[in-house]
């Protein structure tokens, strides 16, 4: 089995396409990555999750008892490893 060419380009994308979390596929496929991993997509997960994790930002940016920032905090690093590995995920998919 071979593997398709991939530019520098490409790559370079790739890699920072993750920091877009769910819409990371959308990312890679505008300088044309083949098999950009959009057969997985879903759009309400995407959206979800993005509603989920900027009202988590946004919430924790007003909130000021520390006990609620702590748990605010905790949740961030939760959505941030979902954030990366839905993006990673749907990124690895597309090369399968």
């Amino acid at each position: 089995m071979h593997d398709p060419a991939v530019t520098w380009l490409q790559g370079i994308v790739a890699i920072f396409a993750n920091m877009a979390g769910p819409w990371a596929g959308h990312v890679v496929a505008l300088v044309d990555f083949p098999n950009a991993g959009l057969r997985s997509f879903n759009i309400l997960a995407a959206i979800g999750l993005t509603i989920v994790y900027t009202s988590n930002v946004l919430i924790g940016s007003v909130v000021q008892h520390p006990v609620q920032r702590r748990i605010l905090f905790g949740q961030f690093l939760a959505l941030t490893v979902a954030w990366y590995g839905y993006g990673f995920y749907l990124i690895a998919d597309g090369l399968l």
